[in-house]
């Protein structure tokens, strides 16, 4: 039940609503039979009304009596009452039903479980490659799973250090850098001696014939099959000049122009050939092309005259021709290995023949 303000405020101060209305009646009564009395003793009359008046008082007085004694208990009791009522708590509605997900298992997190110890390898050691004497080797590095190698050079000395990738461990005393000095193999010479047999040039059979296409084969026959060995190599070199004297003539009981003389002019040319000879069954031949340089001096001659001719016009000016010489030379040169190591020797076997003609 709850209570209105009116019926708390008369709770406070120890009355009720008709109680109120009792102690407000008996306060009037009061009130009103001392006025009375008040008036008639002024007045001095009617004695025996005033003793009546009297007695309504002493009537009121005991009316109120036991409401004012009775207050402050009703007081206490109103202000229990008077507590004002506690609203009812609102009903809880039910929870709607819900799918609920299971919960994912949470990721590990760093550290939450003991590190995976390492893994224990060992690297291999780098390698020189095999090759053979006077050839330098290649420093060969390993591939192994869980190690890295690292190559620095400095100068010919070659250094790999290898350390462990993650999760791999070296175990403890193991090789983890090499150093190499990267150089050309030593050889080990084994002499190959060679049987020359004193031989000369004059000693083979020397022939040469003029191709279709203006060169030239020629042919050694008698060459020793040691010399044949393998990386000997034959090479042939042919040089051939010629040279030509002439001077200047006019028809007789002419002058020469000025500027010209008797005096004798040599025109020449000269010509070298090289070509590389292949053995077959002790002969060793080849090819080579020159220049046919007899003719080149004849055409020189042939330039010169009609160059004068051009410079001195009027004048019947010709040559005549004076001495001459030629030269053709040959030279076979052999070189045959003469040791394991690469070493050769070589002989030269010359041949030539010259010629003044007046």
């Amino acid at each position: 039940m709850v209570l209105k303000n009116s019926d708390c405020v008369l709770a406070a101060t120890g009355a009720s609503g008709g109680g109120s209305l009792l102690l407000l009646a008996g306060g009037l009564v009061v009130v009103a039979v001392a006025v009375m009395a008040l008036a008639m003793i002024r007045h001095r009359r009617h004695r025996s009304v005033a003793m009546g008046i009297g007695a309504l008082a002493l009537a009121g007085a005991l009316l109120i009596s036991p409401v004012i004694s009775a207050a402050p208990a009703q007081a206490a009791a109103g202000q229990e009452d008077c507590q004002p009522a506690q609203p009812a708590a609102p009903a809880t509605p039910a929870a709607p039903a819900v799918n609920t997900p299971a919960t994912p298992e949470a990721p590990e997190q760093p550290g939450s479980e003991e590190p995976t110890p390492a893994t224990p390898v060992t690297p291999e050691a780098p390698r020189l490659s095999e090759v053979d004497c006077g050839v330098v080797p290649e420093v060969i590095i390993p591939t192994v799973a869980g190690v890295t190698y690292e190559r620095t050079t400095d100068g010919d000395q070659v250094t790999i250090t290898a350390a462990p990738e993650r999760g791999t461990t070296f175990p403890s005393g193991v090789a983890t850098s090499w150093t190499f000095t990267v150089t050309a193999v030593p050889c080990v010479c084994t002499p190959t001696p060679i049987d020359w047999e004193d031989k000369s040039a004059s000693d083979f059979r020397f022939t040469s014939t003029s191709l279709p296409d203006g060169s030239t084969s020629w042919t050694y026959a008698g060459v020793p099959a040691d010399w044949a060995r393998e990386g000997s190599t034959f090479t042939y070199v042919v040089s051939d000049s010629h040279s030509q004297a002439i001077r200047w003539k006019v028809p007789a009981g002419e002058q020469l122009p000025e500027g010209l003389s008797t005096d004798w002019i040599w025109l020449s040319d000269a010509d070298r050939a090289r070509s590389t000879g292949d053995y077959v069954d002790g002969k060793v031949q080849g090819e080579y092309q020159i220049a046919d340089v007899e003719a080149n001096v004849t055409a020189q001659i042939e330039q010169a005259l009609a160059d004068v001719r051009a410079k001195h016009p009027g004048y019947a000016l010709s040559y005549e021709l004076g001495n001459n010489s030629s030269s053709h030379s040959t030279r076979l040169t052999v070189s045959v290995p003469s040791d394991t190591c690469g070493g050769f020797e070589t002989r030269h076997f010359d041949s030539g023949s010259g010629q003044i003609i007046s």
